[in-house]
């Protein structure tokens, strides 16, 4: 699996997490606070958020043990969001805004947000594979602080991570 089957599964299924939470809260808005508990209890919103809340969770976290967070866990969000508006507005039959500097407004946001996702998820790849190591990308440091981390624990990440027993880097006065 990729990292985009990660966080695309994992935003899909926050998002239809959100989806029985913006159910119940049509409830809470429709019978009051205190009335409205029995007409959760017994609608399917509170079991749909608990379902695809714990399946969320295990494709998001399965994503991070294999992938850098900065990528899964913006991309998921985005996803989930992006999830719950669109399908949000068809499920509870909201109305788009009628003015139309509103509603070209709220379409050029929902565009940019899905351009710059694009851009975070594609962003700074190139062909070179082997330009960070498998230790500085399970760690989530990356190349630029793994060296200060060298120098702050005297020896390096590399050698602390497998377990190595080289000599600490001597100190550069």
């Amino acid at each position: 699996m990729t990292g985009g089957a990660f966080y695309l599964g994992a935003g899909l299924l926050y998002g239809a997490a959100a989806l029985g939470t913006k159910g119940a809260s049509t409830l809470v808005e429709r019978h009051g606070v205190v009335h409205s508990i029995p007409a959760i209890v017994s609608s399917v919103y509170p079991y749909i958020f608990v379902v695809f809340s714990v399946f969320g969770m295990f494709m998001y976290q399965m994503g991070l043990q294999r992938f850098r967070i900065a990528i899964v866990g913006s991309m998921s969000d985005v996803i989930c969001s992006t999830y719950l508006v669109a399908v949000g507005v068809i499920v509870f039959e909201e109305a788009l805004p009628k003015d139309p500097v509103t509603l070209m407004l709220r379409l050029a946001g929902f565009v940019g947000v899905l351009f710059g996702a694009v851009l975070v998820a594609t962003g700074g790849m190139d062909d070179r594979s082997d330009s960070i190591t498998s230790t500085e990308s399970d760690i989530g440091l990356g190349p630029v602080l793994v060296p200060e981390l060298d120098i702050l624990l005297g020896r390096s990440i590399e050698e602390l991570v497998t377990g190595s027993t080289a000599a600490p880097h001597a100190e550069e006065v």
